[in-house]
């Protein structure tokens, strides 16, 4: 940067820069998940965290948005619990808000990318497993006690098991069965601080029987999972 403003932590790491805007909080807000939920909100390129309410523990996961064309956006929660309180927040380009008090930063263009009247993301950790059948998706993590922490999907995948047999009793006439299960990741909250993640069932079929095998049955890993943990300490 040859001229301009910026702001960097000891770690010589930017923290404001005239050049990008961070995400900001846009909305926030409590739904009652049981099974699944449809969470839709507007933005721009809004990224939803979540975190069960309170200090409570619990156990979500959630998928990354889907474009509704109209500038709203789908997010799905799940927990297996029988039913749980969630704390959402959406993070999303900064808003431009009127005249007050405070610090402002400016682009070349005079769009706003600090307002010091804004709560802006603050990321922890990135949790990225690149594996093929997601065993480094299994981790754990204690963060700062009395802070509370929220997880946004960053890339969601799933993986897949599957199998088919075959029963002949009747001779000349075989019989095939077949059954599958997928999972999908889960984050569990022992605390507000205290995260870890797991494999968790997401939809499973079986059927039969039927006069010749079954092509197309899901099996594997569908790519790479990632979760950003964030802090959202009085947001």
């Amino acid at each position: 940067m040859s001229y301009g403003f910026r702001v960097v932590n000891t770690a010589n790491t930017v923290q404001v820069d005239e050049r990008f805007a961070n995400l900001a909080l846009s909305a926030s807000g409590t739904v009652y998940v049981s099974g699944a939920y449809d969470l839709t909100v507007s933005g721009v390129t809004p990224l939803v965290a979540i975190v069960p309410t309170g200090n409570s523990s619990g156990r979500l996961s959630i998928t990354r948005g889907r474009s509704n064309g109209d500038g709203t956006f789908t997010f799905r929660l799940f927990t297996s619990w029988f039913g749980l309180d969630v704390d959402y927040f959406v993070f999303d380009k900064p808003a431009t808000l009127g005249s007050g008090y405070g610090l402002r930063v400016f682009d070349a263009s005079g769009n706003v990318t600090f307002d010091s009247r804004l709560k802006y993301m603050r990321v922890q950790e990135l949790i990225i497993d690149q594996t093929s059948n997601g065993d480094g998706m299994d981790w754990s993590r204690t963060f700062t006690s009395g802070r509370r922490y929220a997880v946004v999907t960053t890339l969601w995948n799933i993986y897949a098991e599957s199998s088919q047999w075959v029963d002949d009793e009747i001779p000349g006439i075989p019989q095939y069965y077949w059954s599958f299960q997928t999972y999908h990741y889960a984050v569990d909250w022992t605390s507000a601080h205290q995260l870890s993640a797991t494999w968790q069932p997401y939809q499973s079929g079986s059927g039969g029987p039927d006069p010749s095998p079954i092509s197309g049955l899901p099996s594997g890993s569908y790519g790479p999972n990632g979760r950003m943990i964030i802090d959202v300490t009085n947001f």
